[in-house]
């Protein structure tokens, strides 16, 4: 949910009998790419920048406690995340920075 006077995004979840909206976390990102469930659904794996001109990078959240934590700190900057729920394995789409 992006925050137009604080020019910020937090996750929501939405319960999809009521449609009640209840915010996951009170962590703030600058902006949030894509989101995927962790496998055991013991969270979320979120595509994030904290600022307008730091690369996107990976963060965890955990459920229902809406602790972030950032999981990936380097120079790329990540376009999406996929869970493979099979392999517990984790791929990701990056675009390399230019040298």
């Amino acid at each position: 949910m992006l925050d137009a006077n604080l020019n910020s995004m937090t996750v929501m979840g939405i319960n999809a009998e009521t449609g009640t909206e209840k915010q996951l976390s009170s962590r703030r990102w600058f902006r949030v790419g894509q989101i995927a469930w962790m496998p055991d659904e013991s969270g979320l794996v979120i595509v994030g920048t904290s600022q307008s001109w730091i690369t996107y990078q990976l963060w965890y959240l955990s459920y229902p406690a809406g602790h972030a934590q950032q999981i990936s700190n380097d120079l790329n900057d990540y376009g999406r995340v996929s869970l493979n729920r099979g392999r517990q394995k984790t791929g990701h789409d990056t675009t390399q920075p230019v040298e």
